[in-house]
This record gives C-alpha cells, structure tokens and sequence, in this order.
C-alpha cells in the first residue's frame, strides 16, 4: 500500500479532482486537493528511498527527517 506507483496514483486522482472543481469554482476545494496532491507526490519520491511517513508519522515532522530535509522538506500541516 505504501508504494510509489500507489502514491502516484492518489496523487494523479487529487490533481484531477483539483481540476475539475476548479472548473466547478469551488476553489476553497481545490486549495485542499492541491495539498494532499503534493504530499502524495512527496509520499512516492519518499517510497522510492525507503521512507514511509506512514509507518512513522513523527517522522513526517521531525527536524531534518534524518538527513532527508534537502529531498523531504517538511510538509505544512493544518
């Protein structure tokens, strides 16, 4: 579940529901399809390394991820 062609779907799906409700107006739903689309682009590049922010959700926030800040910033949370 946590593999890079499974995150890159979840995010391909986000951007396209981001599109549509663009076209909708809905923009208010688009600023949050958009974030949760970059976070499972991020999510996938990880997975690639052998990072799972699922297994470690501290890890997601932690300073520096374990050297990985450069690929891996920290993602805002709301």
């Amino acid at each position: 579940m946590g593999d890079p062609l499974h995150h890159s779907r979840l995010a391909k799906e986000k951007r396209e529901a981001a599109l549509e409700e663009y076209q909708r107006g809905r923009y208010t739903v688009v600023g949050d399809l958009v974030i949760k689309a970059v976070e499972q682009a991020i999510e996938a590049a990880a997975s690639k390394e052998g990072i799972h922010f699922h297994l470690n959700p501290k890890l997601h926030t932690q300073e520096g991820l374990n050297g990985q800040s450069k690929n891996f910033p920290k993602s805002p949370r709301i």
